[in-house]
């Protein structure tokens, strides 16, 4: 027999032992040892309350009122008020055209007017006169019709004759060119000594006091939308500014495409500093719902992982949760968490999951 044979079970026997007794050691020396001091933590109740629940939505604003305005008369143009960025108000002459032609036309227009009313007045008392002569038989009923004939012929005279100087007014009038909205002037399209004529653009005016913020809207929230609705959201030139909007005008079919539908919501802009197409980014508020919130300083981010303590037998429990929007300090948790649980806010950067702590009110 080999005599190695006898040596190495006792070997294996022995480094068994050996380890037997290391384990034992370990667990002795863990069960002796005291746990970590706790760490003193601020803390918060999570709550259910009515949520404000909300959409993201892109969208361009537009202005309420943009038109080319054009001239209503014939002419050259004398004068020009207007300049880009130039603010009008409804009423405020744009540019003037020379009107001395349309002067001497009024006047011939006048004059016939009164020549009209003259004859007129003639034909009037000469048909009363012969009326009662033809009663008494003075004067033959065929003379009598031939006077009303030539009467009413006289009045329609002096209708065309107030129909031309009515005319010649308007296009009096029509030689200054008015802002028919108050907005500010986007483009002048017409110099001084230009010639115009009826339906030529003068100007393009918009009315930037009042904004369109058009949006499209995923089908699923279609059924939410209603008139008056809020629409938070913010423009790339103002970074840190946050804008509201009405939701006031909603389309009457989806887009068959994107299964989306286009809402407008009106935007009020009396300092002018939201531009027409600038692009917009925000929420649109939808109905309120129960939800589960806890202050915003109790998350805490590591990578794409948004993650809570919570206080359960006196140690800070790690637990993953997907917020929502924050709204006064206080973020929804979808999630992770019920109402009643103690979550530990502003959380120390070493504090890790399982860490024994000793909570106080924030």
């Amino acid at each position: 027999m080999n005599p190695q044979s006898h040596i190495l079970p006792a070997v294996l026997a022995t480094a068994l032992a050996l380890t037997a007794c290391k384990q034992q050691t370990a667990q002795e020396a863990a069960a002796i040892r005291p746990e970590a001091k706790p760490v003193a933590v601020k803390t918060a109740t999570a709550r259910s309350e009515q949520v404000a629940r909300s959409v993201r939505v892109t969208g361009e604003l537009k202005a309420a009122t943009d038109s080319m305005i054009a001239a209503n008369a014939t002419g050259r143009v004398l004068e020009t008020h207007i300049e880009r960025g130039t603010v009008v108000k409804a009423g405020d002459i744009m540019a003037v055209l020379d009107t001395r032609t349309t002067v001497l036309s009024l006047r011939e227009a006048e004059a016939t007017v009164l020549q009209a009313t003259s004859a007129l007045a003639l034909s009037n008392a000469e048909l009363e006169r012969n009326i009662p002569l033809a009663r008494a038989k003075a004067v033959s009923d065929t003379d009598l019709q031939k006077l009303r004939t030539e009467n009413d012929s006289r009045k329609a005279s002096l209708a065309v004759a107030v129909a031309r100087r009515d005319k010649e007014t308007q296009s009096l009038q029509d030689a200054e060119i008015r802002a028919p909205f108050t907005g500010v002037i986007a483009e002048r399209l017409v110099e001084t000594g230009s010639y115009v004529t009826p339906n030529l653009p003068v100007a393009r005016l918009v009315d930037i006091s009042h904004l369109r913020l058009v949006i499209d809207v995923p089908e699923p929230v279609v059924g939410q939308l209603h008139s008056g609705q809020r629409v938070d959201f913010g423009v790339t030139a103002y970074p840190t500014a946050k804008f509201t909007a009405k939701l006031q005008y909603l389309g009457p079919a989806l887009r068959t495409g994107s299964r989306d539908v286009q809402v407008e919501a009106i935007v009020d802009n009396p300092d002018h500093k939201l531009l027409p197409g600038m692009f917009a980014e925000g929420r649109l508020m939808l109905a309120e719902e129960p939800g589960i919130v806890v202050p915003e300083s109790a998350l805490r981010a590591s990578g794409s992982l948004i993650s809570i303590l919570v206080v359960e037998q006196g140690h800070a429990i790690e637990h993953i949760v997907e917020p929502g929007e924050p709204n006064h300090s206080w973020v929804e948790i979808h999630g992770g968490i019920k109402a009643g649980e103690t979550v530990v806010v502003n959380p120390p950067a070493d504090l890790t999951d399982g860490a024994p702590v000793r909570p106080s009110a924030s």
